[in-house]
This record gives C-alpha cells, structure tokens and sequence, in this order.
C-alpha cells in the first residue's frame, strides 16, 4: 500500500475530478432538462415514496406514516423509503425526479471513488466503472447500498496487525459503511454486500487447500484473525448504528404477508439458467425478444450484461492478471455465479 503523501493526495484529488465530470455528463439529461424516468418500479414505487418522506422532512416532521397508500401504510418501517438515509435529506429541497437523478449521479461518483481508492490500496492503477450499474438507476436503493461495497472492502484491505487503537479506528469505518449500506433501504444488497466480503476475509483460510500447505494452517489462521474481527465488530457496530432502521422494519417484516418466508421454489424462481447464459451475458443486439427466450416478461432479472469491453478485458485480467485485485475479482465472480445458479446448483437447496 502507497503512504498518504502529496503525490497520492493530488492523484486522488484528480481522479475525484475526472470521476465527477464523468458522472456529470453521464446522469446530464435527467440532471440539467426535464426528462424523468416514466416506468416500471422507479415510477410507481420510489417516486412516490421518496416525495412523501421528503415531504416529511422540509415540514420538520418524521416521516413515521403515509396517509396516502390504501388506508395508510408504515412508511419510516419501510426499508425501501431509506427515510434516515443521511445522504438523500440534503436532496429534499429538490423535485422528487431531481432527487433521484442526483442521488443516482452522486451515488455513482462515490462507486467510481472506492473502486479506484480499493484498486490504489491494492497496488493496481486502473480505472473501474460499470454500466449495468447505471442501469439500476429504475432501483435507486440498490445503487446506493451497492456504492459503499468497495469502501467497505478498501477499510478490510487496509487491515493489519498492528496496534489496537488502528484495530479499532478500521472497526468504526466498516461500522458506519455497515450503517450506511442499511439505511439505503435495501436489504438484499447489504446481505450480498456482507457475505461476499466475508468470503473474501475468511478465503485465506480455505485456499490454498490445507493439504498443499501442511504445518500452516495456524499462521494462516493468525493472519485472518484481525481482519475478521474487524468485520464482526464492524457488522456489530453496523447494526446498531442503523437500529431506528432496523427495529421498526423487523417488527413490520413480521406483519407482512411474506412473514413466514419464501417456499423454496419461490425463493429460487429467479435462477440462472445455465443453458441461456451467453443470453445473460452478451448483447441480443435487437435481433431476438429475451422476453420470449426467458419466458417472461421480467426478463431483465436474468441479464446481467456488462459490456463486450468489460467482459473481454475481465479475461484478460483473469488469465494475464496477478495479485490481490485479480484474485478478489475471480473469487467475487465464482461465488456470484455459483450461488446465481439456484436450483440448478445442488448446494443452494
């Protein structure tokens, strides 16, 4: 890892600069006209909710409840209102289209930060970005949960064996990153978020396989040690840093008509079909419905389509690459299609 100097500071402060003026251009024709995004869920779900606790909060009001939806519904209980999100109550003053369209904008400048600051601690000089994140501009909890992932893992990746003190300063980071992946109001990315950065803490330990390394499992082990109590801590911290979140969303989860959970076959009814990969990961290029070809309407949720760019340089990286960021990025890769893989993995029953 490079020391803090000028040099370093300088270099971040213009790779801040270049990422703004990137996500600026990028996000311009919902930031600077009057285009709104008019459909599907970012239309009839976030808009709404986002107006109400917005709403609230110009008033000087917690926004505890929405009047508006059937005969009245929990809105701070909610998750997906993200109502204590402490980065959307500086967008409140703005039209609730503008509002996304900033926090889309925003949320996208602080993913391309961490992915470079993560790449920096790593030893890397490149450049990160995603398109497919853009595209969950219509899911704007999920992008926001998501843009703390690599800052999370940069506070891992500095952790080491020194004094206590620094033990405890990476703790709180990972603690209040924790705090902020919740309060962004969706669920299911903070578990992803978490348990591929668990993954990666405890991967020392399982590879290389024990038996090509006899005699040294204790010293791996060791070596783990400070970093996955970093994470626990900072998990611990995480969770109740965000409990005016978290305890009225667990008391309204038990309410709810999903109370008792999901049956298997529901809860694995989005897999990913193996034999239609190529169609998840490559363009269609217009030439065929993929409604037809995944037998659903909701198709989307079976594409994950980075770009023929990113793809191919994520082989090369792959194959010619060497060191913590290409072995982080193909273990995150194999567990996240191993797991996509649902009920056509045996493990996932």
């Amino acid at each position: 890892m490079k020391p803090l100097t000028p040099a370093v500071v300088r270099q971040a402060g213009i790779a801040g600069g270049v990422l703004a003026i990137l996500a600026l251009l990028l996000y311009a024709p919902l930031l600077w006209t009057n285009r709104v995004y008019a459909s599907g869920d970012i239309l009839l779900y976030f808009y709404p909710y986002r107006d109400a606790a917005a709403s609230a909060l110009r008033e000087g009001r917690i926004p505890l409840w929405n009047p508006y939806s059937f005969l009245g519904v929990p809105l701070l209980a909610n998750p997906q209102a993200a109502v204590l999100y402490p980065l959307h109550w500086p967008l409140s003053w703005l039209p609730v289209t503008r509002q996304i369209a900033w926090s889309a904008a925003l949320h996208t400048w602080i993913l391309g930060m961490g992915g470079y600051a993560l790449l920096r601690r790593w030893g890397q000089s490149a450049w990160a970005g995603s398109g497919f994140y853009g595209g969950l501009v219509g899911h704007i909890n999920q992008m926001n949960g998501v843009a703390w992932m690599p800052w999370a893992w940069w506070v891992l990746a500095g952790v080491d064996t020194g004094d206590w003190r620094a033990w405890l300063r990476r703790a709180a980071e990972f603690g209040l990153l924790v705090a902020l992946m919740f309060l962004a109001g969706h669920t299911q990315t903070v578990f992803i978020n978490l348990a591929g950065l668990g993954a990666w803490v405890v991967w020392p330990l399982l590879w290389p396989p024990i038996w090509r390394q006899r005699g040294r499992w204790r010293a791996r082990f060791n070596a783990m040690l400070p970093r996955l109590g970093v994470y626990a801590l900072g998990v611990t911290l995480g969770l109740s840093a965000s409990g005016a979140q978290l305890l009225p969303t667990l008391e309204l989860s038990g309410l709810g008509l999903r109370s008792g959970g999901l049956s298997y076959a529901e809860a694995s009814s989005f897999s990913l079909r193996p034999l239609k990969l190529l169609w998840t990961l490559l363009p269609s290029y217009g030439l065929v419905d993929l409604s037809v070809v995944f037998a659903t309407m909701g198709y989307s949720e079976f594409v994950a389509y980075v770009g023929l760019a990113g793809l191919g340089l994520a082989a090369w990286g792959a194959w010619r690459g060497r060191g913590a960021a290409r072995n982080a990025g193909l273990l995150l890769a194999a567990l996240g299609l191993f797991l996509a893989l649902g009920r056509w993995n045996p493990v996932y029953y």
